[in-house]
């Protein structure tokens, strides 16, 4: 399935995608395994986060939060600065305390990313 969405997103067919997502959530799941695959073409990264912005805050897209956490801890700030920009779009309140492990992150755009996810959150919730 992988290969058919990063096939798909980098041929410009993020609509059909999206189509199949909304028809099936569950294939959703595939998305924090690209996200990490060094193979996974920057169009289709780029897609990757269209499609998180066509399902924030719904439940199909806070299922990946057990999945997306584990990538907090990639060695690659730009997994780090993905993983924890989609969480704030699962614009869960359980996302909380895992982007918050990363408001000292040595990189500069993760940690931009950690309020940025928080502030979504915030917005989506009226916490914090």
């Amino acid at each position: 399935m992988q290969e058919y969405f990063n096939e798909l997103l980098t041929t410009g067919e993020l609509n059909k995608i999206i189509s199949l997502l909304k028809k099936e959530p569950d294939l959703l799941r595939h998305l924090p395994a690209m996200i990490q695959d060094k193979d996974t073409p920057l169009g289709a990264k780029i897609g990757i986060g269209a499609i998180f912005e066509e399902f924030q805050g719904s439940k199909a897209i806070q299922a990946l939060i057990p999945s997306l956490t584990e990538l907090l801890n990639s060695e690659q700030a730009n997994i780090r600065n993905d993983a924890c920009y989609y969480l704030g779009l699962t614009e869960s309140t359980e996302a909380i305390e895992p982007i918050k492990t990363l408001a000292n992150d040595d990189a500069q755009e993760v940690r931009e990313s950690v309020r940025d996810a928080l502030d979504i959150i915030n917005q989506s919730n009226s916490l914090i």
